[in-house]
């Protein structure tokens, strides 16, 4: 059977209250965090360089999510996430170095 639009958007919404209420509002954390990494302010102008931010960013952000839950015993897929995108990244950096 086919959802319709509404019941699609009510889908999209339960899975929102459930994430939030394990995340509790991570994303609004992100501006504080950045500002207080690059105090100077941050300019992205080439597409290296947006894709290098892109992979630092799942990298904080996967960050931020074991650090929700570091006192109940951390979260193990952040772990994981953290260290595939930390590899890419190194990968990324090491082709545009040569």
């Amino acid at each position: 059977m086919t959802k319709t639009v509404p019941e699609r958007l009510a889908d999209l919404g339960a899975l929102y209250q459930e994430r939030n209420a394990l995340y509790q509002d991570n994303y609004k954390r992100f501006g504080d965090i950045l500002s207080n990494l690059f105090p100077q302010g941050l300019t992205l102008k080439t597409p290296e360089e947006f894709n290098r931010f892109a992979l630092f960013f799942q990298i904080l952000h996967k960050q931020t999510r074991y650090a929700h839950a570091i006192a109940s015993g951390g979260h193990a897929d952040s772990l994981d996430d953290i260290a595939v995108y930390a590899q890419m990244l190194q990968e990324y950096d090491e082709e545009k170095r040569k």
